[in-house]
């Protein structure tokens, strides 16, 4: 019976997961609440069956002084880290299209709603943590790894770090024993395909002429250097925009 019980928990939790990774934010937040609910009503059925029930205010009771911590110390569970990404990373068909742009260092993602931009650490000491799980020394440390090693991260690197800690991010990175000098950044990028043109604009493939003048122009209306966006960002968008029509002006 406990057995069979687990297992139809176990099963009705994923199902619900996987139904969520498909799902508006909307969605999202109510399913996390039916999750909470359906893992809490298990236990506590598993409980009573077995007439542990007594057992759970002393569990609560020494649970109580980690609370705190639990938040941080899931971020070092892979499986976390993956549920967090994708329930946390919008539906790439709805309205909240994610573009993605891959380094040797960093896989970087971009919002195209709330213009939350972060990335993925794919080499190092950091590996398999997202750059909003590190700190302010640890992003430093970081960057300094991606001068020294991976040079074709930086630019992306540093337009996540104008949005996540300021434009006078090399200042403070003084403060802390770092010094960087400013990035000279060309205008595009020429050896950009059709491939990761898809990938910045956040569309797939056959997309129509008036689906990629869409994705440009709500990605520049959140990386336009003059609303406080990144200059390199914003070339990668136009380039990719001005590939994927010369693309479909040449079928």
């Amino acid at each position: 019976m406990h057995i069979i019980i687990g297992f139809l928990a176990a099963l009705l939790v994923f199902t619900l997961i996987r139904y969520g990774i498909n799902s508006g934010p909307k969605q999202r937040r109510q399913l996390a609440y039916i999750i909470a609910i359906a893992l809490a009503a298990s236990v506590l059925l598993l409980l009573l069956l077995t007439g542990r029930i007594h057992f759970v205010a002393a569990v609560v009771a020494a649970a109580l002084p980690f609370a705190k911590k639990l938040p941080s110390l899931l971020r070092y569970i892979p499986l976390f880290r993956y549920l967090k990404q994708r329930i946390g990373t919008p539906n790439s068909s709805g309205s909240d299209t994610v573009s993605t742009v891959e380094t040797s260092l960093l896989t970087m993602s971009l919002e195209h709603f709330s213009g939350k931009i972060d990335g993925e650490v794919l080499q190092g000491e950091f590996k398999g943590l997202y750059l909003t799980d590190l700190g302010t020394q640890q992003l430093f440390q970081l960057y300094q790894l991606a001068s020294n090693r991976y040079a074709d991260s930086l630019p992306v690197f540093d337009a996540f770090l104008q949005r996540h800690i300021g434009l006078d991010w090399r200042q403070k990175a003084i403060q802390f024993g770092y010094q960087f000098d400013e990035l000279n950044v060309p205008s595009h990028n020429t050896e950009m395909d059709v491939t990761e043109a898809l990938q910045v604009l956040g569309l797939s493939e056959g997309a129509s002429k008036q689906e990629i003048l869409d994705a440009h122009r709500k990605l520049m209306q959140k990386l336009h250097p003059d609303r406080g966006g990144s200059n390199f960002l914003a070339a990668q968008v136009n380039r990719a925009k001005d590939l994927l029509l010369e693309d479909i002006v040449s079928k």
